[in-house]
């Protein structure tokens, strides 16, 4: 499988396919310097293995610009800082996003999620005039955030199980 560890800093650009399989483990790591990780470009990430965000050195928010499908088997592991979702994806019944205590996983995209969101971090939706479906389970101890501007308030829609919706709405 694909093993790969995006070091500090770097700014990855995606402008075909990516795929990390089943068996693949994509790591990003905090950067110890002001720029932090991304992925850019206007490609496409598949992810049916683990994609982690872990510390290296100084907590960075990261940020994610290509599509992102997380794929049945994928799962998102958001060990560290803030992780960005800024392009469209898929996220089909199956796939999983972990979310850890003091962390926080963003989507600043439309977006559909089937599969689970689930840990004791934050979830922000942070673009007005976006809509989020979510279908699948949803179990998040720390804050959910939405946009909510004037005229163009954020779309949250949940029809999965919500065991814990969190501290803020």
């Amino acid at each position: 499988g694909l093993a790969m560890k995006a070091l500090s800093p770097l700014v990855f650009t995606v402008n075909g396919t990516l795929n990390n399989p089943a068996t693949g483990v994509f790591i990003l790591n905090d950067s110890a310097g002001s720029v932090a990780n991304s992925i850019q470009g206007s490609g496409t990430f598949n992810n049916a293995g683990e994609f982690r965000k872990v510390l290296n050195s100084t907590v960075v928010n990261s940020s994610v610009l290509p599509v992102f499908n997380n794929l049945a088997t994928g799962v998102v592991n958001v060990n560290s800082g803030v992780l960005t979702f800024a392009g469209t994806g898929t996220d089909p019944a199956g796939s999983v996003y972990n979310v850890a205590s003091g962390t926080t996983l963003q989507f600043s995209a439309s977006r559909g999620i089937a599969g689970d969101i689930a840990g004791a971090g934050n979830v922000s939706f942070i673009s007005s005039g976006k809509t989020y479906a979510l279908s699948g389970d949803y179990d998040i101890s720390g804050a959910l955030q939405t946009s909510l501007t004037c005229c163009t308030a954020s779309s949250v829609t949940f029809t999965g199980t919500v065991t814990n919706a969190g501290t803020s709405i």
